[in-house]
């Protein structure tokens, strides 16, 4: 069933917050190198009929570089919270070695991301929805494109880099976990089906540099907290929750408190009765 009367009620519900989220989506690099892009409401996510984590396959595997070293351990913990706090989605981790001296792998010190989500195969399991490949290099595309921060192909798998914002030894920096929540859940967005949000100031803005990271915001719009919402068959006030105790534990003050308002508006509406059921 295709619940487009709750989708406008959830958007009148939230509007009122949409400012707090940022507003009306001012353009960045990102659109102007890619004008093709146009915003995608709830009715043509549907329409485009993306996969959802349903039944046995409903887990991400989070695989890390072991180049990451010592902070290894400590990062696949915080990656599968993030996954879980915006997904509600289980997560297992695993670990890679890339060879820097393959050339079919590698173009100079930047590692080809077609070749990597390749390697995607052997880490799916039965359960297995979705897997995000995490590494401290440099990435390159297919297109040519350099040094970009992220690449996703949906639903198969997503690639991250931390090379822009190094992680050790401030794993713990409030900023540095800020940048990695942002990125990070972004691309795994993306394995739900979401494009780029072209109407609102959100997390799923194209980004080109590390600036736009910074300067766009964590959370999503009213058009793509639905999206996730009803692809992983969450109650927006549970999402909003789990996304505030998250950021309370990153130390990650504003986004909190942004996250408190949107539960306390979703807890007293009572928003979408059965929401969960749909599917």
């Amino acid at each position: 069933m295709t619940p487009i009367p709750i989708y406008e009620d959830f958007l009148e519900l939230i509007f009122s917050s949409v400012v707090p989220f940022g507003g009306h989506f001012r353009g960045s690099d990102w659109s102007r190198e890619n004008p093709d892009e146009h915003h995608q409401n709830f009715a043509r996510f549907l329409t485009a009929q993306p996969q959802f984590p349903r039944g046995r396959r409903n887990s991400v595997t989070v695989v890390l570089d072991e180049d990451f070293g010592e902070i290894t351990t400590s990062l696949a913990g915080i990656t599968s919270d993030i996954i879980e706090a915006c997904f509600d989605l289980p997560t297992t981790t695993a670990m890679i070695a890339f060879n820097s001296s393959n050339t079919m792998l590698f173009r100079g010190s930047q590692l080809r991301t077609k070749q990597a989500l390749d390697r995607l195969a052997s880490y799916f399991k039965s359960d297995t929805f979705s897997v995000i490949i995490l590494t401290p290099g440099y990435l390159c595309p297919l297109d040519g494109c350099n040094f970009v921060l992220d690449e996703a192909c949906a639903p198969l798998g997503a690639i991250v880099s931390t090379a822009r914002y190094s992680l050790s030894p401030n794993l713990g920096a409030p900023n540095s976990l800020r940048r990695l929540f942002k990125i990070l859940s972004h691309e795994s967005a993306h394995l739900l089906g979401l494009p780029h949000c072209c109407r609102w100031q959100c997390n799923m803005n194209g980004k080109n540099s590390l600036h736009e990271v910074d300067s766009h915001p964590l959370q999503l719009c009213p058009d793509c907290l639905l999206k996730v919402c009803y692809s992983t068959n969450q109650e927006p006030s549970n999402h909003a929750n789990s996304m505030r105790k998250l950021c309370s534990r990153f130390g990650l003050d504003r986004e909190e408190l942004l996250y408190a308002a949107l539960c306390d508006k979703t807890l007293r509406k009572n928003l979408i009765p059965g929401f969960c059921s749909q599917s």
